[in-house]
């Protein structure tokens, strides 16, 4: 690991100090950064698993969990940042902004192998390419209000991210239940949705319209033969999600914050936490199994199906067990959705117990009183349970939202007191 970072407190300088500029500013800093590290996270202690327990002609043995590779290297980021602080009015408004920038070397990603090679899970740890991101930090601070009864501070933070793979040496996706909806390619984000352009419902016949990877329009009817007709009826080749799939955006935010407040009068205090997230997508994985034609259960949305010549409808008609049109065979985009949101995540109204006891001031140092909602309402056109679901843990095979509950909503009082 190498780094360096240098800083210029302007209001030290004696030019600032001899400015009127002092009156309005009264702190302000230039800094910069930049380091080179490596990437550690690639699990804790993993040769620990790389054996699984087996049985070979009924006698209990060992088996590869996994397999090494001797030509991974570490994975490097190269980091730079250059920012900005400023206070005004003796620190009641702050300002801070950074623009950072990091590429990464020798990206450390599962890199699938044949079948053939016997290796454990197919797959193995490569270096197989390079990527970078980079945003704008911007962190706002202010004490609106400050007198003898009332106080309002409030704080905004705003941070936008980038990230472009810049060399790979073949995409990298991991299908799942619904096929492949994560691709990372050349000239995307990590892990991008990846989904089947579907067009829409035929209103001549309710079939659902995708669109192949030479512009065609094809149809599928389950229980026609053949299933996958061109609009004219002719036989056409069936949809394939990773040759007819096209990547839809990211599947991780390309913006987020949160603005907090804290407003007191006397001794009442009321704290207020907003966040929010905006410009990733989602698959809606539980919108494709609610739609699925075979055992599952149906979303209400079924009501809307085609169900005679004309009708201009999303739902094709259903046909039992059809899991093509819903998105479950293989993933469509008539299931991606913006992840955008805006969310009232805690709410807190409380009073600070007043201590005029001396005897009482000797003991307890302060007292509380509080009542409290946690996640108590999201603001988003996002149609699955929460936008802020993923049921997967990694950048790769982001952004796949299946039958999760929502956070769910908490709401409690208690008293604090300190000794």
């Amino acid at each position: 690991m190498r780094g360096a970072s240098v800083g210029w407190n302007i209001h030290n300088e004696g030019f600032f100090q001899n400015s009127n500029l002092k009156n309005i500013l009264n702190f302000a800093r230039l800094r910069g950064s930049y380091g080179i590290v490596g990437n550690s996270e690639i699990g804790d202690y993993p040769a620990i698993g790389a054996y699984n327990s087996a049985t070979y002609g009924g006698l209990p043995t060992l088996k590869y969990a996994q397999s090494g590779n001797p030509n991974l290297q570490w994975e490097t980021s190269k980091k730079m940042d250059i920012g900005a602080e400023f206070h005004f009015f003796k620190d009641r408004i702050s300002i801070e902004i950074d623009y950072y920038k990091n590429l990464i070397d020798g990206l450390v990603l599962k890199s699938p192998q044949a079948l053939s090679a016997g290796i454990p899970g197919n797959y193995i740890n490569e270096n197989i390419g390079s990527m970078y991101n980079q945003g704008i930090e911007l962190a706002l601070n202010g004490q609106l209000i400050r007198n003898k009864d009332w106080s309002w501070y409030s704080n905004l933070n705003f941070s936008t991210l980038k990230k472009k793979v810049t060399s790979l040496v073949s995409d990298v996706y991991v299908p799942s239940m619904f096929g492949v909806q994560n691709m990372t390619r050349v000239g995307y984000s990590i892990g991008s949705i990846f989904a089947v352009p579907a067009i829409g419902v035929n209103p001549d016949n309710g079939f659902m319209i995708f669109q192949n990877s030479e512009g065609k329009m094809v149809q599928y009817n389950h229980s026609g033969s053949p299933k996958w007709t061109y609009l004219d009826g002719s036989p056409a080749p069936a949809i394939d999600n990773y040759k007819d799939g096209v990547i839809q955006g990211p599947s991780l935010p390309t913006f987020f914050g949160g603005w907090n407040h804290n407003i007191q009068y006397k001794n009442f205090e009321l704290n207020i936490n907003l966040t929010f997230v905006g410009g990733n997508l989602l698959y809606n994985g539980t919108r494709a199994t609610n739609s699925d034609g075979r055992y599952f259960n149906s979303g209400t949305f079924i009501k809307s199906r085609w169900q005679k010549p004309g009708d201009i409808t999303e739902i094709p008609k259903l046909q039992y067990t059809d899991n093509v049109f819903s998105g479950f065979s293989f993933a469509a985009n008539s299931k991606v959705e913006k992840g955008d949101y805006l969310k009232l995540k805690n709410i807190q109204f409380a009073y600070n117990v007043p201590l005029q006891n001396v005897k009482l001031q000797s003991k307890i140092s302060s007292a509380r009183v509080y009542v409290q909602a946690v996640n108590l309402y999201t603001l988003t056109k996002y149609r699955g349970s929460a936008p802020e679901i993923s049921i997967n843990g990694n950048s790769i095979h982001s952004g796949k939202d299946q039958n999760v509950p929502p956070n769910a909503q908490v709401f409690s009082a208690g008293v604090q007191v300190g000794f």
